[in-house]
């Protein structure tokens, strides 16, 4: 089984330096989570790509109906993780929407919704607006932070139109050895 996040703290393992920081993830401010979302995300994209082979897909696609982002490679079976849209990043405006605020009728916008809850006790300006101004790299912060609170494994950034992207998270948990045939362990 693989076990990501550190029960103590409920952060990430990847971001122990080199052991748990014991400030409960709940504590922290949206520009820290930001922060470790970001430095989660890079140290295991190439986990993911060894593991799993996501980055070398020939396609992926998000299964709002399902819940599911699906990758597809030139050989060997699909790869179907449970999964979340958090938003949905428009590349010429340069705009980060929020899944919550798109209307959509599926239950894949849940831990978005729960998001924006959180962010209005909390009062994080950023997470509550349904729309904002956000570099690639800002879209992919933002859902850092979400996959960080719900205890997700990594963001995936999928390409549904000329210019739009939808930003998910999605978890590998449960997923054993991968597509390498190695052990699980820790990302």
């Amino acid at each position: 089984m693989i076990e990501a996040y550190c029960p103590r703290c409920r952060l990430p393992r990847s971001v122990h330096r080199p052991s748990c920081p014991a400030t409960h993830v709940a504590r922290l401010g949206p520009d820290r989570l930001a922060r470790l979302a970001l430095e989660h995300v890079d140290r295991v994209a190439l986990r993911h790509l060894e593991r799993w082979g996501i980055g070398r897909e020939r396609e992926v696609a998000l299964d709002l109906d399902r819940g599911r982002l699906v990758w597809r490679f030139e050989e060997g079976p699909a790869l179907r993780l449970p999964a979340q849209l958090i938003g949905a990043y428009h590349h010429a405006d340069g705009l980060f929407r929020w899944a919550w605020s798109m209307a959509l009728d599926t239950p894949a916008t849940v831990v978005s919704t729960r998001l924006r809850t959180l962010s209005l006790r909390r009062r994080w300006p950023a997470f509550v607006q349904p729309s904002l101004p956000a570099t690639h790299r800002e879209a992919l912060a933002r859902t850092g932070v979400a996959m960080l609170l719900s205890r997700a494994h990594g963001v995936l950034e999928v390409p549904f139109s000329t210019g739009c992207s939808w930003y998910a998270i999605y978890s590998v948990r449960g997923q054993g050895a991968g597509r390498s045939g190695r052990p699980g362990g820790h990302l």
